[in-house]
């Protein structure tokens, strides 16, 4: 059986060769949440700062992936869950202005979230070429 934070290295790899195409491509391949992959929505894809709907989504992504032995959350996609779906799947690109900015403030909180913090917590940004300051943020962790 493979290592869980193989399955994260991948994912993370995956998207980080992919870059904004690759992100693009999952609303039309209807890519599916697991256990390893999450999607967020900023609550305002505007402002950089975290509003309480980010922290508490940011926390239980945390919270799941240190019980799941690691996991990739994406932030500026919606997933939901329709009648014909049995678990959430992407619905629409929301990109995430600020991204850099955004990407920032994820670092200064993400150790607080969870008691223990998780270790190897990192944060990439995929930027969209025809606007560079919008996209989506990777947070991978291999706890």
């Amino acid at each position: 059986m493979p290592d869980p934070t193989d399955a994260v290295e991948l994912l993370e790899r995956e998207f980080l060769d992919g870059g904004w195409p690759y992100v693009v491509a999952l609303e039309e391949r209807r890519v599916h949440e697991t256990l390893h992959l999450d999607f967020a929505r900023k609550h305002d894809p505007h402002a950089a700062a975290l509003a309480r709907d980010d922290l508490n989504n940011l926390s239980k992504a945390l919270s799941g992936f240190a019980n799941a032995e690691g996991g990739l959350l994406v932030w500026g996609v919606n997933a939901k869950r329709d009648d014909d779906d049995e678990v959430d799947c992407v619905k629409s690109i929301e990109p995430v202005l600020s991204l850099e900015r955004f990407a920032s403030e994820l670092r200064g909180v993400s150790a607080e979230l969870v008691a223990p913090a998780l270790l190897g917590v990192r944060h990439h940004g995929i930027a969209n070429p025809a606007s560079p300051d919008a996209g989506a943020s990777l947070l991978p962790t291999d706890e």
